[in-house]
């Protein structure tokens, strides 16, 4: 599997029981939970009629440069701050409001609600 963001579902960790121990958050409707994208996580399916929703936000700086194979990243930054002096990282506008049609541009297969 591509190690790009493309794929997230039904991916699989080798060797999981080398890591510490699973900890188990269950939560209620309405509650969130902030961890770094890098904390092996996930969760069984969601079986009911409520929208399960998730957002990666990532705050580097600007000299920071992804590894080979991993340009793909580049494509949705969003300049804060100071912004990109280098010009490495594009500015990916800010969107003005909802646009399904352009995610699933971006992303493949959005349709805004799921």
């Amino acid at each position: 599997m591509p190690l790009d963001g493309s794929v997230v579902l039904n991916r699989r960790v080798a060797e999981h029981e080398s890591y510490d121990d699973a900890v188990l958050n269950e939560m209620g409707a309405g509650e969130v939970s902030l961890h770094t994208d890098l904390l092996l996580h996930g969760s069984p399916p969601n079986f009911s009629d409520r929208r399960r929703c998730g957002i990666a936000l990532r705050y580097l700086a600007a000299e920071v440069k992804v590894v080979p194979g991993g340009e793909s990243w580049t494509q949705s930054a969003v300049h804060i701050g100071d912004g990109d002096a280098s010009g490495y990282w594009p500015n990916r506008p800010r969107p003005l409001k909802d646009e399904p049609h352009k995610m699933a541009a971006f992303v493949g297969g959005f349709d805004g609600n799921s």
